[in-house]
């Protein structure tokens, strides 16, 4: 495990691998608040730069497609955005957009709308396609707005009015991309099923929050689950470690 986040064992009295496991599938808001109080900085910033304290995403690391057909806006909101800890490509069309997502990941495209050629409706469709987890902001002069409008409904997450105030569009990425995490999170976490590592019962979270669901019996989950009968017998290990301790007692 060199290199992955691992928490103090004396600060944490033993619960390193517990905490591990919590960091690994879910986030610092899931760990006890007791717990929460012990890390410092230094161990956040361990933790692979994925969660603040407060559940936020750090920007830093996360990558956006800037597409515009005007250079110099193309280099302001660039320097910008790579200030607030964003790697920035460019593009300075929808076709080189286009072609930049089929070469790489993106999480975010912050697009123009007009432009020549192929326009950001064109490029929030292909984006997508791509990739339909990818979050889209649409840049938009005050004229276009029921093109504005159409895009939100094609799947766009957000638009901005042109010009844009630059600490408002920051907001706006770490919105999108909070929204991003959570949805992601809540997809890992669909597939996980909770299972005490104790008494080896499971929690049933159906219909309700997730966290928040009973803790019931593996036969009796099945049951009602997948509506299979369990018969309860014993396997040869089992058995003959119960006529072991039966022939010591």
């Amino acid at each position: 495990m060199s290199g992955e986040f691992q928490p103090p064992a004396i600060r944490f009295k033993g619960r390193t691998e517990l905490i591990a496991k919590y960091y690994l599938f879910f986030s610092i808001d899931c760990l006890p608040a007791s717990w929460q109080f012990c890390l410092t900085d230094s161990d956040l910033s361990r933790c692979g730069g994925r969660f603040e304290a407060k559940g936020n995403v750090i920007m830093k690391g996360k990558t956006i497609l800037l597409v515009d057909d005007e250079e110099a806006i193309l280099r302001s909101l660039s320097l910008h955005l790579t200030d607030n800890g964003f790697d920035v490509l460019t593009a300075a069309s929808g076709k080189e957009a286009i072609l930049r997502l089929k070469e790489k990941h993106y999480d975010l495209v912050l697009t123009d709308l007009r432009m020549q050629g192929l326009n950001g409706i064109d490029v929030l469709r292909e984006a997508k396609i791509l990739d339909p987890e990818i979050c889209v902001i649409i840049l938009t002069a005050y004229g276009d707005m029921l093109s504005a409008i159409e895009a939100l409904r094609l799947g766009a997450d957000d638009y901005m009015l042109k010009p844009c105030e630059l600490d408002e569009l920051i907001l706006r990425i770490s919105n999108c991309l909070d929204k991003q995490h959570l949805a992601r999170k809540i997809k890992i976490y669909e597939n996980i099923l909770p299972i005490c590592s104790c008494c080896k019962k499971i929690r049933d979270d159906s219909g309700k929050e997730p966290g928040a669901g009973d803790w019931i019996a593996p036969d009796l989950y099945l049951r009602n689950k997948a509506h299979i009968n369990v018969s309860h017998g014993w396997c040869p290990e089992c058995l003959k470690k119960a006529l072991k301790d039966a022939d010591n007692s």
